[in-house]
């Protein structure tokens, strides 16, 4: 068999996650406490079509070890999905731990919508910096269209980072607060 030039030049199409991969991805970085941390944050960034903020909110959002991702209504290049979870507070940079209000159903809907992102490649010369071509194409990977917002994470990796705060000051304010959010937080568990 003999292959053309172009025939073998050609990438084969990238495979690209599911809207519900997409999601459950974000949620297993939040679960994995990589939204805590900047080069987490950049890395979650890729996820959504807008650009995310550099720096993100001080406080630290909470929600529950458990969470459900329903399956996407799609439509023509839009998805949309909910994840079912609970909220469960805030923490402020000082360690303190302020609980969410009482919710009136067991679980809450955030929804989510995904839309396929157009690619932008560019091919270099072979010094490696001169731009040759410049190529759009038809969207190839499902992005989330809202904002990331601050950073947030589940009640046992919040635990885990408070302990880890903790350790790290002699502050005895902030110890006595992480003390008291992580007593706290255990109830969640």
């Amino acid at each position: 068999m003999v292959l053309t030039i172009e025939a073998a030049c050609q990438a084969p199409e990238p495979q690209r996650n599911s809207p519900k991969e997409v999601v459950e991805q974000l949620w297993s970085m939040a679960t994995a406490g990589e939204l805590l941390m900047p080069t987490g944050w950049r890395k979650a960034c890729r996820l959504f079509v807008n650009p995310c903020p550099e720096s993100p909110s001080k406080d630290i959002r909470v929600v529950s070890n458990y969470y459900g991702v329903d399956r996407p209504s799609i439509q023509d290049a839009t998805a949309r999905l909910i994840v079912w979870y609970q909220e469960v507070g805030r923490i402020d940079p000082t360690l303190r731990f302020n609980p969410a209000p009482t919710p009136s159903a067991p679980k809450t809907p955030y929804p989510y919508t995904l839309v396929l992102a157009s690619t932008h490649s560019k091919m270099f010369a072979a010094d490696g910096k001169t731009v040759v071509k410049e190529i759009t194409g038809p969207g190839v990977e499902w992005q989330i269209t809202d904002s990331q917002s601050g950073p947030w994470t589940t009640v046992n990796t919040a635990i885990r980072y408070v302990l880890e705060k903790r350790n790290e000051t002699a502050d005895p304010i902030i110890r006595k607060n992480a003390e008291s959010t992580i007593a706290a937080l255990l109830h969640y568990r």
